[in-house]
């Protein structure tokens, strides 16, 4: 790198620094919030000081071990850390850098100990090259991979991304070994640029630099981490080329600025998306309250009415003995003193619509939760598909083929309309990490294949955009189409929606009405949770109505919306509604009194 004159060491570290920087990446991809690949780059530092002092071997060969020794390191750290969450996984990790020091002065027969070793330069530019470009190939391949997507998915939303048959764990142990092997090849990197080893080579200042540079650079795409360390160790240098003094002072707060002013790094690729998206939303009052974000709810309507059909369910046959999809006995969930469930016992017919009404706070989405796995309940049972499934993790329970929905759109914010629903797709698909390393016919056959079927779900529910727009973008119903197109792409047996018509129009409520008979057409179970009685009136079979966790009436629909008690839950007794009325008079005139 001679033709970068002055700048030439400085750009070599940078390049140490950028493989730091995607380490952290890596892990930072999964919602891993980790400083573990400094401990790492100690690991296979202090391997290639004895790999080149004591056996002389080439560069080239310590550079792949320092890869194999990093990912099994990333793998070892990830057995008692895969369990932790956000902050706590950041507490473990600064321990283990605390911890590699602590080894490294006291094994001082490889180490040196407190005094440190030399070690030989044995890396030339065209080697930096190469790591830096091997590393970018590997992330930008599975930047939209099967892990990439996983990943995307548990750093926004984990729950959700169980709820698809993701193997939250399994793919966070995969991140680890990743950032594992990238962080062995910076170690190895960076020991033979510094060409001295000692207890404080990698230690905090290396750890702060790798999170700094993918702050500064941007935590959404492993681009970010390269320019974040690139900014971080040119710009002091070429600071100080003008400034006699203060350059320290100068970088800092040109490196807050940036913080401030852009949250999400230099690099995000969501940017202009969401600059637009808030400038319709600060739109919305100059408009009467008809925000572009919405897209317009009247003319998607008319887009929805063109297929309706009018259809409505079928009347349910008291005397056919039909096959049961779901049941549930005696189930109880408690919140501390809050009984959320209270023994509740009811029965789904298989290739039915199945509706739960009942007030705000009645328990529904709680009772959604337990039976799609989210949560344990205190006691009972809950058989889906002819199988005991009480208390089993979401992740089983979806592999057994039940899907479902939240009663607030989840969608993955930083993937297009057509990734989020391929994400749907993960349990059936059979590429491994190396299909799109090595771009293999099997890797581009099911990528086509993938988004061939995700755009023919969006066509099935009616979503009313383009497949390659970030979802964020769309209006809120059609997020709403898209979050059930990514359950239907599990290929379910059982579908669990949790208000799939919230902010609808009327017309786009009856179209997933019908998307709803159309999907039991085709065998599928169909449990709704809806506040819109209209709708549970025209396309659910039978319904269930809840109140403070209990079950007020089952039957169909209509039988349970006229039941005195049922009345009584959503509107009332006449005698309250009297005794407020009188009592908000005596204290209009209470008040007039004291005037």
């Amino acid at each position: 790198m001679a033709f970068l004159g002055q700048y030439a060491s400085t750009v070599e570290f940078s390049v140490a620094f950028a493989l730091f920087a995607i380490a952290t990446y890596a892990a930072l991809r999964g919602g891993i919030l980790s400083l573990a690949g400094t401990p790492m780059a100690a690991v296979t530092g202090f391997v290639s000081l004895v790999l080149v002092e004591d056996h002389n071997l080439p560069i080239e060969v310590v550079l792949v071990v320092g890869v194999v020794v990093g990912l099994l390191s990333g793998l070892l750290v990830s057995i008692p850390l895969a369990r932790l969450e956000s902050h706590w996984v950041a507490l473990a990790t600064i321990a283990l850098v605390l911890m590699a020091r602590v080894v490294v002065l006291n094994l001082d027969s490889v180490t040196g100990g407190v005094d440190g070793a030399p070690i030989t330069r044995l890396i030339e530019p065209w080697h930096l090259i190469t790591a830096l470009g091997a590393v970018m190939w590997v992330m930008a391949r599975h930047s939209r991979s099967r892990l990439g997507l996983a990943a995307e998915a548990i750093r926004s939303h984990p729950d959700v991304a169980a709820s698809l048959a993701i193997d939250v764990h399994g793919t966070r142990r995969s991140l680890w070994m990743l950032s594992g092997a990238i962080a062995g090849l910076a170690g190895v990197v960076y020991a033979s640029l510094v060409q001295f080893l000692s207890p404080d080579t990698f230690y905090v200042n290396i750890a702060f630099v790798m999170l700094a540079a993918v702050v500064l650079g941007g935590n959404r795409h492993w681009f970010g981490g390269i320019v974040g360390a690139f900014v971080f160790t040119v710009l002091p240098e070429i600071l100080r080329r003008f400034l006699t003094q203060g350059e320290t002072i100068v970088n800092g707060v040109l490196l807050i600025l940036i913080m401030i002013y852009l949250p999400r790094g230099l690099v995000d690729p969501t940017r202009k998306v969401r600059r637009e998206l808030k400038s319709q939303a600060t739109n919305i009052h100059s408009s009467h309250g008809e925000s572009s974000v919405d897209g317009g709810q009247e003319g998607e309507s008319e887009l929805w009415s063109v297929n309706l059909t009018g259809r409505t369910a079928p009347e349910a046959d008291p005397t056919q003995d039909r096959p049961i999809a779901l049941s549930v006995e005696g189930l109880r969930k408690t919140y501390g003193g809050l009984v959320a469930i209270s023994d509740l016992t009811f029965t789904v017919p298989e290739g039915s619509v199945f509706g739960i009404v009942g007030p705000n706070g009645a328990g529904k989405s709680t009772l959604l939760a337990v039976m799609g796995g989210g949560d344990e309940p205190d006691r009972g049972n809950i058989r889906i598909l002819g199988q005991d499934m009480t208390g089993w993790k979401q992740t089983d329970i979806a592999r057994q083929g039940v899907a479902r929905t939240y009663q607030t759109v989840q969608l993955f914010e930083d993937l297009t309309v057509l990734e989020n629903i391929i994400v749907g797709f993960d349990r059936e698909r059979v590429t491994n990490f190396w299909d799109p390393v090595f771009m293999t016919p099997r890797d581009r056959r099911e990528r086509t294949d993938l988004a061939e079927r995700a755009r023919a779900l969006m066509d099935l529910v009616g979503v009313i955009g383009q497949p390659d727009q970030y979802a964020a973008t769309l209006s809120y119903a059609n997020q709403r189409r898209v979050e059930i197109a990514r359950a239907l792409a599990m290929e379910p047996s059982v579908l669990l929606l949790d208000e799939p018509t919230a902010g609808m129009h009327k017309l786009g409520s009856q179209a997933i009405g019908e998307l709803m008979l159309s999907l039991t057409d085709r065998g599928l179970t169909v449990i709704v949770i809806e506040h819109n009685l209209e709708l549970v009136l025209n396309y659910c079979e039978r319904a269930i109505v809840m109140d403070f966790g209990k079950l007020l009436a089952q039957g169909t629909p209509a039988a349970c919306l006229s039941d005195p008690t049922v009345i009584e839950a959503y509107f009332g007794r006449k005698a309250d509604a009297v005794r407020i009325e009188s009592l908000v008079k005596l204290r209009q005139h209470k008040g007039g009194q004291q005037r």
